[in-house]
């Protein structure tokens, strides 16, 4: 009879991920001076060969092979769009003071290395009122209302500008003064700020996270052996990470300053369930029976085919984000997905020689951990009831959250970056966007009646209330027409002048060669935009030049990228979101053998990301690229519990037995979840910050959900399911074989 159901066991599903989890949890008998060195190995390596900054370029949303920017790519190639960096003076524009700093500024500014040309009331127009007079001037270097002026500066087409930036940023804090307040934009400039915020939240959140597992894991085990070994199995697996990368010559990407964190988060979950069986078998040996080797090699046991189950749903997890269209998800969906690999190898491969030298502290727990552990074993319809529905009147919020913020979001509220970006923003627009035109007849953009034509889209485009300011062909073209010679000159004349640059950069990258295509360079006004409307925006914008008879040939531009980027991100969530819930589906089918746990897993994590949605709507935290992500992390944290939980309830016939044994694993390592991202409140980026306060909530929500609603909802599905069922055939309950 035996031979059977030996036979049986092993055919049923999931049994051969079981089997290699057993081989998984085979300790390697290695010192742990060796793991030490071969971690400080590792880091010598990462920092002598790798470099961590993230790489952000003007093409950081999207990778130059991606749909979304071919068109910016197909423009530049049209044009000439050389980077640009838009500095704006307010003062009083007439007065001698403020034209003496606009000269001597502008001749600085062309002195610096990457600079091709500047123009400004100090380069350009004969004079303030000249400037004035003139279409072109007064909408290139004259600030909305007359209330300042702007500088615009060519820069070299070439990779990083971030010296150049500097120096500009030092020249602007000499000619700052009460009288000439100066404040800078553009896309080098936001792609250089963005850069450094990451690089600074990457050192401070790195050591930061060391600090805080650190102290997490002692006062819940108690153990230098235990906290030593945790923390380089944590860097060790962070390391590799970063090293794997860099050798499949992936580069940093704008979430990798936020990589420690989750590997750390990843391999300190497997450690805290090793520790936390190992904790149990101690307690439970009998009187000199315990050996450190003997246990931590039965903890190994007991815990590798779950987390087994966990490295393989949170390693499909991040391989969804692969198909993403939006570069920075896709990066993040590798590197995490390296991390859980590695998280679990690492942990399992290192841990034990630590665990081995482990003595168990004498001290039994204390009467708040043992009411605690019994609130967690009992049943709580009222709590579980109360926890579902707070959590959906939560998730009401959805309705406010923001996937479109603008671009000076990504920087501190109240701080001197985004007050300067905002002003920019109110005197002409801080968001760059193009529009390419042309005849629908295919006919060259010369004569009377296109000029005039061109003048109307013009006008037109400028009424918008989202546009701050328009540069294009009929801007250049009007200082021809102006002139005392225009009746001497032909179109051909005009347009041979605009070939040799007569006008430097402005004067050429507004037509192409066969001058049959003409572009349009808008100032979007960011704070004028409704919440999601960048693509109805652009919309209006088609339609308004199909009404001045053209043809919408190309856009593009930061505005239209982030609002493309940001319907990714809201795609990407959604279908992430499905497709994990199948996969959680699939996983805990083969876990539990049961379909009514498998049903209550999905059931009870929906509410995770539904409750974090709600959350960010009701407190306004904007979903943007370097957020998001902090939803997948909350849920990954439930799945690693919940494949725990139904695991041990299997082994020990009982959810009540498996929530007793695994309570503090649990607890701790939600405790060092929301610990270790509460840190990055303190970041001065916003988007940082934002995820912190995601990550902290989901990680709350995912305790209570774990320990409370699951276990509730797998037991009422299970009780409606043998009641449908014939006697015979009725599911046994969690734990006893099938």
């Amino acid at each position: 009879m035996s031979g059977p159901t030996t036979h049986r066991a092993a055919s049923r599903p999931g049994s051969e991920l079981a089997r290699l989890g057993r081989v998984l949890s085979r300790p390697l008998r290695l010192s742990p001076v060796f793991w030490i060195l071969f971690s400080a190995f590792c880091a010598l390596m990462l920092v002598l060969r790798v470099d961590l900054r993230p790489r952000i370029d003007k093409n950081f949303f999207f990778s130059s092979d991606d749909p979304q920017f071919q068109n910016l790519k197909r423009l530049e190639e049209m044009f000439s769009l050389p980077p640009q960096l838009i500095l704006t003076a307010e003062g009083d524009i007439r007065s001698r003071p403020y034209l003496e700093r606009v000269a001597g500024l502008t001749d600085e500014l062309r002195g610096l290395d990457g600079v091709t040309s500047v123009f400004s009331l100090g380069s350009g127009p004969s004079s303030v009122e000249g400037a004035l007079k003139s279409p072109l001037w007064s909408r290139l270097v004259i600030a909305s209302a007359e209330k300042g002026s702007n500088f615009l500066v060519i820069l070299e087409d070439r990779p990083g500008h971030g010296e150049l930036i500097e120096s500009v940023k030092t020249l602007m804090s000499r000619y700052q003064a009460g009288y000439f307040r100066l404040s800078i934009t553009g896309v080098p400039f936001i792609v250089h700020e963005i850069q450094r915020q990451l690089i600074d939240d990457m050192v401070r959140f790195t050591l930061a996270a060391i600090l805080i597992f650190s102290i997490v894991i002692f006062l819940v085990y108690r153990s230098g052996w235990i906290l030593m070994g945790a923390m380089v199995c944590a860097a060790t697996a962070a390391i590799l990470d970063f090293l794997l990368l860099w050798a499949l010559r992936i580069e940093p990407g704008p979430l990798s300053a936020n990589l420690w964190s989750i590997v750390f988060v990843l391999t300190l979950s497997h450690v805290v369930f090793i520790s936390g069986s190992w904790e149990h078998l101690a307690r439970t040996a009998e009187r000199g029976s315990w050996t450190g080797g003997h246990h931590a090699k039965e903890a190994l046991r007991r815990t590798g085919a779950a987390s087994l189950w966990s490295m393989l749903t949170n390693s499909l997890g991040f391989a969804t984000l692969l198909f993403t269209a939006a570069k920075p998800i896709r990066q993040f969906g590798l590197a995490g997905l390296v991390g859980a690999v590695l998280a679990m190898a690492v942990a399992y491969a290192v841990f034990p020689s630590f665990l081995r030298m482990a003595r168990l502290p004498l001290r039994a727990p204390g009467p708040l951990a043992r009411r605690f552990q019994a609130r967690v074993a009992g049943h709580h319809p009222k709590v579980v009831a109360l926890a579902v529905v707070a959590a959906l009147l939560i998730a009401t919020g959805y309705r406010r959250i923001d996937t479109q913020p603008p671009v000076f979001s990504y920087f501190e509220r109240g701080g001197q970056l985004r007050a300067d970006l905002q002003r920019i923003d109110q005197l002409g627009g801080v968001s760059p966007l193009y529009l390419a035109v042309s005849d629908p007849a295919g006919q060259p953009l010369e004569g009377d009646e296109l000029y005039f034509r061109l003048w109307r889209l013009q006008l037109a485009l400028e009424r918008h209330a989202a546009v701050g300011a328009v540069l294009s062909l009929p801007l250049l073209l009007s200082e021809f027409v102006r002139s005392p010679f225009a009746s001497y000159l032909t179109w051909d004349a005009v347009y041979a002048i605009l070939d040799l640059r007569a006008l430097g950069e402005p004067g050429r990258g507004f037509i192409t060669a066969d001058r049959r295509t003409a572009l349009f360079l808008l100032r979007m006004k960011e704070s004028e935009l409704r919440q999601g409307s960048r693509s109805a925006v652009i919309e209006e914008f088609l339609r308004i030049a199909r009404a001045e008879g053209f043809t919408p040939v190309l856009t593009g531009g930061l505005f239209q990228q982030t609002g493309e980027l940001s319907e990714l991100v809201s795609r990407s969530l959604l279908q992430g979101g499905f497709g994990l819930g199948l996969m959680l589906f699939a996983m805990a089918l083969a876990v539990s053998r049961s379909l009514a746990v498998a049903l209550a897993v999905v059931l009870s994590l929906a509410l995770v990301p539904l409750a974090v949605l709600g959350f960010a709507g009701y407190l306004g935290l904007p979903l943007e690229i370097i957020s998001t992500p902090g939803i997948n992390l909350a849920l990954g944290l439930g799945v690693d519990e919940t494949i725990h939980l139904i695991h041990h309830a299997r082994i020990s016939g009982s959810m009540e037995k498996a929530k007793t044994l695994l309570w503090k694993p649990i607890s701790a390592s939600s405790l060092m979840l929301t610990l270790g991202f509460s840190v990055f409140w303190l970041s001065h980026f916003p988007p940082t910050q934002n995820l912190g306060w995601l990550v902290v909530f989901g990680s709350a929500t995912a305790l209570v959900t774990m320990l409370w609603v699951f276990p509730a909802i797998a037991e009422r599905l299970s009780e409606i399911r043998r009641r449908f069922r014939p006697r015979s055939s009725r599911e046994r309950p969690l734990g006893k074989a099938a």
